[in-house]
């Protein structure tokens, strides 16, 4: 059942959205490309910022206590929104882009600038996997962490507990054609801040994964096959 939830000229939509996580109560957290973090109910067409002023918003997640999790492009920072203040949670990364967290609470971010995953576990900020191409988009289902690989046009999987890595799909329309490097767009005047791809995945609770076909403006569901 396809509906359009909102876009940006509906009323209390939050604007140009990037990143987007429920938040279990019927409402979604995201980021905007006007440095914001929202909440919005898309069935009451309303919403209300969390907090702004943030260099190029990316993935945002949320934890079991309800935090939420973002990525911080700009500055190359992982940032914790509590209800209330908003703390660095990593700094230093290389364009960070998708978010992801355990049942642990420990948190997965793609690096898409130096092509891997780190996890943020114990206040330490570690490499959990390397050499991928420009990896998007994060996000965990049944102990697999599936990774949305812009640079090879693939979704990887990695097992959680024993590290087994494999490419689930490959040649999707995600990304960049070979050779061409998007550019970085402009604000729109006070309407948008600057604009970055992203390409988004994530699971349901039967198992499939949908991912944003972000090279010809699809959704791309993955099933494992009868």
């Amino acid at each position: 059942d396809l509906r359009q939830a909102g876009f940006l000229f509906f009323p209390g939509y939050p604007g140009y959205t990037r990143g987007v996580v429920s938040d279990g109560s019927g409402a979604w957290i995201v980021t905007t490309s006007n440095g914001q973090l929202a909440r919005t109910w898309p069935n009451e067409m309303r919403s209300e910022e969390l907090c702004n002023g943030f260099d190029l918003l990316m993935g945002v997640a949320v934890n079991a206590n309800g935090d939420a999790i973002f990525a911080e492009y700009g500055t190359g920072k992982v940032l914790g929104w509590n209800g209330g203040g908003v703390e660095t949670l990593a700094e230093g990364l290389q364009g960070p882009t998708g978010l992801a967290v355990d049942d642990s609470g420990a948190i997965y971010v793609a690096e898409k600038n130096a092509g891997k995953i780190s996890i943020i576990r114990g206040g330490r900020l570690d490499t959990f996997a390397e050499n991928l191409a420009k990896p998007h988009g994060l996000c965990i289902a049944n102990d697999t962490l599936y990774i949305a690989d812009a640079g090879s046009h693939s979704v990887v999987a990695i097992d959680l507990n024993s590290g087994a890595r494999r490419v689930i799909a490959s040649s999707l329309p995600i990304g960049a054609p070979p050779g061409v490097e998007p550019k970085l767009l402009g604000a729109i005047g006070d309407m948008a801040g600057p604009m970055l791809s992203f390409t988004g995945i994530t699971a349901a609770k039967n198992g499939s994964l949908y991912v944003a076909g972000d090279a010809e403006g699809s959704v791309i569901k993955l099933q494992k096959r009868k």
